[in-house]
């Protein structure tokens, strides 16, 4: 096995959440498609109230298009987490 060893400012360690020094790679990655995927809904949300949708808005006009098509490849389990992604305090 080997080690990486990466540095980061004190802020960017509390903007992601981490919550201790040494991880898994598989965690990193998580960690970090997370804020990935919170900023990209942080713009489709910016975006969407610029065309005058609101987020609530935005969310059930996605639920419904993914529940339209009984065939949809997004799990219900991803579902819930772009809703708490959306719904997420720390915006």
């Amino acid at each position: 096995m080997k080690t990486i060893n990466v540095q980061i400012s004190e802020v960017e360690y509390n903007t992601f959440g981490f919550s201790k020094d040494n991880i898994p790679f598989s965690e990193f990655t998580d960690i970090i498609e997370r804020q990935i995927a919170r900023q990209a809904l942080r713009s489709s949300v910016s975006l969407a109230e610029t065309q005058g949708l609101s987020a609530d808005e935005l969310l059930v006009a996605h639920v419904n298009e993914v529940y339209k098509d009984e065939e949809s490849s997004i799990s219900p389990s991803l579902m819930l987490a772009q809703t708490e992604v959306i719904g997420s305090e720390d915006w």
